[in-house]
This record gives structure tokens, sequence and C-alpha cells, in this order.
């Protein structure tokens, strides 16, 4: 059996795994989803798979580039009444320091994230929506797709 850090899966750093070709290069939502990195406000990107799941997407944790899984980070709104989420969205659209995305309960004492364990290709399309902290769009890698998010 691997050491135990080499069973781990590597962290993605806005580049796949292997140099070689990936069979996501031509993806261009795969490519966006994979290069966000960080800690996405809630309610800002809402990944859709295609059985019709929809998750608010917190940060992509990890992939396997020869299996396709992934770990994905959402937010949990399981114990959020209606008015806790409005209550949220209004101060998501006043954050202005992204540190402040790293501690859930510093945005509502009941926010919280979990962890999905999905395959790559069963994501049907992503959801991106306006919060001022959201960064600005980047040029993609020379040679790569401009992704929007879109398949």
């Amino acid at each position: 059996m691997a050491p135990r850090d080499q069973r781990r899966l590597p962290r993605y750093h806005g580049g796949h795994v292997n140099a070689a070709a990936s069979k996501w290069d031509d993806d261009p939502l795969i490519t966006w989803l994979l290069g966000i990195d960080g800690v996405v406000p809630p309610n800002c990107v809402e990944v859709v798979l295609a059985d019709g799941s929809r998750y608010a997407l917190h940060s992509m944790a990890h992939h396997d580039e020869h299996t396709g899984a992934a770990l994905m980070r959402i937010w949990d709104f399981r114990a959020l009444s209606d008015d806790d989420m409005d209550n949220l969205r209004e101060k998501v659209q006043t954050l202005t320091d992204p540190a402040s995305l790293a501690q859930p309960t510093t945005l509502h004492p009941q926010l919280s994230w979990a962890v999905i364990r999905m395959r790559l290709d069963d994501v049907a399309h992503c959801v991106e929506s306006y919060v001022p902290l959201w960064p600005e769009r980047q040029e993609p890698p020379p040679g790569r797709p401009r992704g929007i998010g879109f398949r």
C-alpha cells in the first residue's frame, strides 16, 4: 500500500494534475470549475448535476485526473430558515474582505459546509450569480478555451 501522503489527491492549482492531455481540456465547463481557487461566496455558483441535484459551491477541494472523481465543498444551508437565507444573501452582498468567508459562522451562526464526492462527468451545468466579492474574470491560460460555466 502507498504511504499515506501518496494516497491523497493533489490540491488543484489552476492546471491539470498531469502535464499530458486531459480528457477535460476541451470541456470549458469542467476547466472553468476546476480552475476555481479559494472559497466562493454563498449562493454565487450553483453546480447542477445530471440527476438534477443542485449544490451551492463553497470550493473545489480535489480531483483525480485518472478516475474523474472529485471532492467539492458545498455550503450547507439545511439549518437555515427562509428568513435566515434572506439575511445571508444581504450580508454576502455587502462583503468586502474574502477572509470573511473562511469561517462560515461569521456569516451566520448556523451556516456550515459539507463535502460532496462526485464524478466530474456528472456535472450538467453551473449557474453563476453576481456577488461583489466574486473575483473578476481572468483570462484563461494560453491554448485553453474561455470557460463560461455552461456546456
